[in-house]
C-alpha cells in the first residue's frame, strides 16, 4: 500500500472527519484518503438507477436469466468501467430462467362490481395467452385435510400460509397440483409482509415450474372471499404470463482494482437480483459495493491485494424443483467459474439489506474463525450520527440464506452485515413495501465507512486470520465426550503466529520495504494454502445440514432423533399420544409436513433430496445426513387421537425399532466423527509445530 501525501485541503477535511470519529482512533493516511472518497448520494444513485430493469412494469422483478436481468448486467458493466474499475468482466453461467410479466385477476361481485387485482407470482411456470377463465375454489391452508372433499381439478386454490412458523409455499402448490389444480393464490396471514394487508410476497419455490403459485394481498383476499357463493367459490378472469426456460444464461459482474500484489484477492459481492423493487434486498447492496469501488478509485489508495467488486445474478432463485434453488450465481461463481479463488481470497465481504437499521446495534456474521480478527479491529470503526448508536457486535456462524454461504463451503472465508434480526423481514421483506422509503442514508454511509476501512483491515495482513479455537468452542459444546484441549491449544499457538505474522506485515507495508515484503510474502503463501486446507476439511467434514437448512455437526441430526424418539415412546406409554406429536415427533427430519401433507407429496419433497442428480443440489449436495421416515406412525396417532384411543402399542413397537436404529447410526456416526476430529488434531497440531519453529 502507498503512504499517501496529504495537501492543505485534504488535512483540513481530515481534521473535520477526524471530529466526527471516535477521539482515541488513529487513521492512518489510506483510512483517511478513504473516507474523504465516501460518497453516500452515489451509492444512493446506483440503488435508484437498478429500479428501471424490471420485468413486470407494475411490481418490479429483476429474476434469473431475465431480459431485465441481463440489461442490468449490461449497465454494471458500464458502470464499474466508468468508475474506474479494470477487467470488467461479465461472466456466463447456465440457470433455468423466470421471467414474470403480470398476474392480473378480476370477478364480478355479487353487486355486480367488477374488481380487478394485481397478484404477485413465485417462480412457476404459466401462460395463460390473454385473460382466460378459471373458478377459484377457498382451500383454507391447502393441506391434504383442507383439500380432502373439494373439487378443485382446474381451479385456482386460495390459501392462507405462514411461511416462517409453518411451511414453505411447495407443499400446498404440489399438493393442490396432484389434486389437478390449476394452481394455488398464496394469502400471508402471518410470518411475512405483515406491515400491510395490501402487501404481496415472493419467495424462492423449492419445486416444480407446473405446480403454479401466485401471491393475493389480505385486503384484496377478504373482500373476494366474501363474494363467495355457497359453493365456496367464484369464476374469475386470469391474465398470466410467468415463464419458465431451462437452461439459459444469466451473468455475474465484476471489476478490479489491481494490487501490488495481484494474486492475492479481496471479494466484495451483492447480488442484483430482485422481487418487486428489491430496494434493500439488494439494490442497496449493489450501491454499497459500487460505493466502496469508487471511493477507493478516487482516493489513489492503491491496494496491496486484487479487490474485486462481485454482483451475483440468480440469488433469489434459479435453479427448478430443488430444495436448494437460490445463491445460484454465487455457487456458480466460487465452484465453476472461478474455484481457483479458493486459497487466494482472504474474504468474502457480501452484502443484503445494507440501508436499513435493523436494530441499534449492527452485526457482522462471520464464519467462526474470523471472529477473533473482527471483534479486535471493530473498535476502528467511525461513528455516524443517527446510525447503530449501541455500536457494532460480530457474530460466529454463516447461515445459508446468501451468498457468502457458497463461498465458505468452498472455502472462501466469508461473512456479510447481518439481516436477520429486526422486523424487516416479517414486515417488508420480498414484499412491495420494499421500496425507496425503507431507505436510511446514515445507515448506508456507516457502511460505506465500515465496510471500506474493513477492506483496508484485511489488505494489510499477508496470512488470512483465521482463529479455529471459535470453532472448536461450538463443536466442544455440540460433542461433550472428545477432548478437545490439544486442539485448543494448537489453534491458540496459530493464531499467536498468525497474529504476530501479520502486524509485522503492517509494518513492513508502512515503511515501504520492499525486499521484506516479498519474503514475508513468500512464507504467507505457504502457509495460506495450509491454513485452507484446514478450513476446507472441516467445511467439508463437519459441517452438514437439518432439513430446515441450519447448520450442524454430522451426528447432531441423530442426536435430535433419538431425544425426540425417546421421549415421543415415553408419551405414548403414558397414553399421551398428543404430547408425543406436539412437541417430540415434529422435530425429527422432515416429518412436520406429514402432520398436513399427502404421502405423495411428503415423498416428492424427500426424494428430491435424497435420489436427485447431484448436481441439481448445488450447495445443499451432500449436507443432508439421513432421511428417517415416520410418514404411516404420524398419520396412525393422529387417526386415534381423533377417535378418543389410547392404546398405542403398535406405535410404540414401531418407534422402538426405529429408535434402536437411529443409536445404532449415532454411535457409528460419533465414531467416524471422532476419528475425523483426530485427523484434523493431527493436521493442527502439525501446522503449530511449523509455525513454531519460524
Amino acid at each position: 500500500m502507498k503512504n499517501l501525501q496529504t495537501t492543505t485541503i485534504g488535512l483540513l477535511v481530515a481534521l473535520l472527519l477526524t471530529a466526527c470519529m471516535p477521539a482515541k482512533i488513529n487513521y492512518d493516511a489510506n483510512e483517511l484518503a478513504y473516507l474523504r472518497a465516501v460518497d453516500e448520494q452515489y451509492a444512493h444513485s446506483i440503488t435508484k438507477k437498478l429500479l428501471d430493469y424490471k420485468t413486470n412494469p407494475i411490481l418490479g422483478y429483476r429474476t434469473a436469466g431475465s431480459d431485465a436481468e441481463h440489461a442490468a448486467a449490461d449497465m454494471l458493466v458500464s458502470e464499474m468501467a466508468e468508475i474506474g474499475l479494470t477487467n470488467v468482466l461479465k461472466e456466463p453461467f447456465t440457470v433455468d430462467a423466470w421471467t414474470f410479466e403480470k398476474a392480473n385477476l378480476s370477478y364480478t361481485t355479487r353487486q355486480g362490481e367488477t374488481i380487478d387485482i394485481v397478484m404477485g407470482a413465485y417462480a412457476t411456470h404459466i401462460d395463460t395467452q390473454g385473460p382466460k377463465s378459471f373458478e377459484i375454489i377457498d382451500g383454507n391452508q391447502g393441506t391434504a385435510a383442507d383439500l380432502d372433499g373439494l373439487d378443485v381439478a382446474g381451479k385456482f386454490v386460495l390459501i392462507d400460509i405462514n411461511q416462517r412458523d409453518e411451511w414453505w409455499i411447495n407443499y400446498p402448490a404440489y399438493e393442490a397440483h396432484t389434486r389437478g389444480a390449476a394452481g394455488v393464490i398464496a394469502i400471508q396471514n402471518a410470518g411475512y409482509s405483515e406491515a400491510s394487508d395490501e402487501a404481496l410476497n415472493a419467495q424462492d419455490i423449492c419445486g416444480p415450474s407446473d405446480a403454479v403459485a401466485f401471491s393475493m394481498s389480505k385486503k384484496d383476499a377478504t373482500i373476494l372471499r366474501e363474494n363467495l357463493g355457497d359453493s365456496n367459490s367464484i369464476g374469475i378472469t386470469l391474465d398470466a404470463k410467468s415463464i419458465i426456460t431451462p437452461d439459459q444464461i444469466a451473468y455475474n459482474v465484476s471489476g478490479k482494482i489491481i494490487g501490488s500484489n495481484p494474486d492475492d484477492y479481496i471479494l466484495v459481492t451483492s447480488h442484483y437480483d430482485v422481487y418487486f423493487d428489491g430496494f434493500q434486498d439488494n439494490n442497496a447492496a449493489v450501491g454499497l459495493s459500487l460505493g466502496i469501488a469508487k471511493a477507493f478509485v478516487e482516493s489513489g489508495v492503491q491496494p496491496d491485494k486484487t479487490l474485486i467488486f462481485l454482483s451475483h445474478a440468480a440469488e433469489e432463485w434459479g435453479a427448478v424443483n430443488t430444495r436448494y434453488d437460490w445463491s445460484t450465481g454465487a455457487y456458480n461463481q466460487i465452484f465453476n467459474l472461478h474455484p481457483e479463488w479458493v486459497g487466494k481470497a482472504f474474504v468474502d465481504i457480501n452484502f443484503e439489506l445494507p440501508a436499513y437499521e435493523h436494530e441499534p446495534i449492527d452485526e457482522i456474521r462471520t464464519v467462526y474463525e474470523y471472529e477473533s480478527f473482527l471483534t479486535d479491529w471493530i473498535h476502528r470503526i467511525p461513528e455516524v450520527s443517527g446510525a447503530y448508536p449501541d455500536g457494532v457486535k460480530v457474530t460466529g456462524g454463516l447461515r445459508t440464506w446468501s451468498d457468502d454461504y457458497s463461498y465458505s463451503l468452498a472455502g472462501v472465508p466469508a461473512l456479510r452485515n447481518d439481516f436477520d434480526s429486526g422486523t424487516f423481514s416479517q414486515n417488508y421483506y420480498h414484499s412491495q413495501l420494499d421500496n425507496h422509503e425503507t431507505y436510511n442514508p446514515k445507515v448506508m454511509k456507516f457502511h460505506l465507512n465500515m465496510y471500506g476501512l474493513m477492506v483496508l483491515a484485511f489488505d494489510q495482513v499477508s496470512i488470512m486470520p483465521f482463529d479455529f479455537t471459535q470453532r472448536l468452542a461450538v463443536y466442544k459444546q455440540d460433542l461433550p465426550e472428545y477432548d478437545f484441549k490439544p486442539l485448543e491449544a494448537n489453534a491458540k499457538i496459530i493464531y499467536h503466529a498468525i497474529t504476530a505474522e501479520n502486524k509485522r506485515y503492517a509494518d513492513d507495508l508502512v515503511k515501504g520495504d520492499s525486499a521484506t515484503i516479498l519474503d514475508a510474502r513468500l512464507k504467507a503463501d505457504t502457509w495460506n494454502k495450509q491454513l485452507t486446507v484446514l478450513f476446507k476439511y472441516a467445511q467439508d467434514t463437519f459441517v452438514r445440514l437439518t432439513w430446515e437448512d441450519t447448520e450442524i455437526m454430522p451426528h447432531q441430526q441423530y442426536q435430535i432423533n433419538v431425544d425426540a424418539l425417546t421421549t415421543a415412546i415415553t408419551s405414548l406409554e403414558q397414553k399421551n399420544g398428543a404430547h408425543a406429536l406436539d412437541e417430540s415427533l415434529f422435530l425429527i427430519d422432515n416429518n412436520w409436513y406429514a402432520y398436513s401433507f399427502s404421502n405423495e407429496t411428503y415423498r416428492y419433497f424427500t426424494d428430491y433430496v435424497l435420489k436427485q442428480d447431484p448436481s441439481r443440489l448445488f450447495w445443499g449436495k451432500g449436507r443432508i445426513v439421513d432421511h428417517l421416515d415416520l410418514y404411516s406412525e404420524i398419520q396412525q396417532l393422529q387417526e386415534k387421537i381423533a377417535l378418543g384411543q389410547t392404546d398405542f402399542t403398535p406405535e410404540i413397537v414401531s418407534l422402538s425399532t426405529k429408535l434402536s436404529e437411529q443409536e445404532t447410526k449415532l454411535a457409528t456416526m460419533v465414531q467416524t466423527l471422532s476419528a475425523d476430529m483426530d485427523n484434523f488434531a493431527q493436521k493442527l497440531e502439525s501446522f503449530a509445530q511449523i509455525v513454531e519453529t519460524k
